[in-house]
């Protein structure tokens, strides 16, 4: 199997090639398409000691394939990889909680790409999603200084970023919509970082129809006391709040 190596798109990465101190002479990497066809070729640079190396650089997203063709001692070799070339990461910070936040609580989030990365496709999008549930009933976005919305957006981009690796996902999960619930039916209040209880704003959306009466809302029946999660997160499901 070849190997594969992840580059990002327009920046520079260094392909090495070693043969136990032999000379190799001609030595170039190149890189082919799919279709085999050669896009860029580089000498390789000798650096002693049978230690070779080209510093190759694609400006496509996409499969491509880098290899090396070496001569030594009459002999003909052919090294590949398989080069994965992805887009930059944009830093898009989030409103409410930033890369160390969520480090801070779990020390393991450090495995997840780095700050720009965890920022650009768990943060911006968990914070939209906590929009979008409490968004029926508060006035959103949220102030900065809203500890309760900080401390809901710090376990649901863990719970995002681990969807699918670990069933810890789902007990926090269940915990960020009962919350989320509880907030949205009156039986907790938002809480400021200066100790200010937050009430809710609206119960309904508004629309600029006349006389618009909504045919259903968030708030049209209860849950009933001592549901399980498993209820909760069937009927909060049927509420689009999964």
């Amino acid at each position: 199997m070849d190997n594969i190596t992840r580059v990002t798109l327009g920046s520079t990465y260094r392909a090495t090639w070693v043969s136990s101190g032999v000379t190799a002479s001609p030595i170039v990497y190149n890189i082919f398409s799919g279709s085999e066809t050669m896009v860029r070729s580089y000498a390789g640079v000798d650096s002693g000691n049978g230690h070779y190396y080209a510093d190759a650089r694609i400006d496509s997203v996409g499969l491509w394939r880098g290899s090396w063709f070496a001569t030594v001692s009459a002999n003909s070799f052919r090294n590949d990889e398989v080069l994965a070339i992805f887009p930059f990461d944009t830093d898009q910070p989030g409103r409410y909680i930033t890369w160390d936040d969520v480090v801070n609580r779990f020390t393991e989030f450090t495995d997840f790409g780095g700050a720009i990365k965890v920022a650009s496709h768990h943060i911006v999008y968990a914070e939209a999603q906590l929009d979008s549930m409490l968004g029926t009933v508060f006035v959103v976005p949220f102030s900065s200084n809203n500890i309760t919305i900080k401390d809901l957006a710090i376990d649901l981009v863990y719970a995002r970023a681990i969807r699918g690796k670990s069933d810890e996902y789902k007990s926090i999960r269940a915990d960020v919509a009962s919350r989320v619930y509880a907030l949205c039916n009156g039986l907790a209040y938002m809480i400021t970082a200066s100790g200010e209880i937050l009430q809710q704003q609206n119960k309904y959306g508004w629309s600029s129809t006349q006389d618009y009466h909504p045919v259903f809302g968030l708030l049209d029946y209860e849950i009933s006391p001592g549901a399980s999660s498993a209820q909760l997160m069937d009927e909060l499901a049927e509420r689009g709040l999964q």
